[in-house]
């Protein structure tokens, strides 16, 4: 996946990503092109996995923010808890490392290659009870202790979710990253992807 400059969702940093912010249509395929990647409700518990190539031009070595993965509540909704500010679960490259983020809070951190074909592994169980829902990466060789944080953010009542109800995680894969980037065409900025599943442990 490559971004321009430009290729901008306002009011948005430059994205270019695999997964639809958008729960009323399911999940996509052949006959429902308007669905999204893939869903995490409530107590779902899944191994989500894919492998993953930081090209030569990635900027590793810097401290802005770059997005390759993230488990982030999707729409609709309008009245999310207040102390979420950020994604459930995202996965960043940056600074020489892969960060795993909840809420913008760091959780964990691992070495990351460039050049280099990497497995990566996101097993989570998902509730927005921090009690019940966990995560537990595997990048390469390294696997993280198991977390048990929020996974679900809670909407707190509108015209879809009811008051207390969770709202559903939705995977994106790609690269989303700070403005400052400079991706101009035909090159732009790239990651890559393949090998993409989702697995009940």
């Amino acid at each position: 996946m490559t971004v321009l400059d430009g290729d901008t969702y306002p009011p948005s940093p430059s994205r270019c990503e695999l997964g639809a912010n958008e729960s009323r249509y399911g999940l996509a395929s052949s006959t429902n092109p308007n669905g999204t990647f893939f869903l995490y409700h409530e107590g779902d518990h899944y191994k989500t996995s894919w492998t993953e190539r930081l090209p030569g031009n990635f900027d590793l070595s810097t401290a802005a923010w770059q997005v390759i993965a993230q488990m982030k509540q999707t729409q609709p909704y309008t009245n999310i808890q207040s102390t979420i500010q950020g994604p459930m679960i995202e996965l960043d490259a940056w600074s020489g490392s892969y960060i795993l983020r909840s809420n913008w809070g760091q959780v964990w951190t691992t070495p990351a290659t460039k050049n280099a074909w990497t497995n990566i592994a996101l097993d989570v169980v998902y509730s927005q009870n921090p009690s019940v829902g966990s995560i537990q990466v595997t990048i390469g060789s390294i696997t993280s202790p198991v977390f048990h944080i929020q996974t679900l953010a809670a909407d707190t009542g509108d015209s879809y979710y009811a008051a207390g109800a969770s709202i559903p995680d939705h995977l994106r894969l790609g690269i989303y990253h700070n403005p400052i980037f400079s991706c101009p065409a035909p090159t732009g900025c790239s990651v890559d992807v393949t090998n993409v599943a989702v697995r009940q442990p």
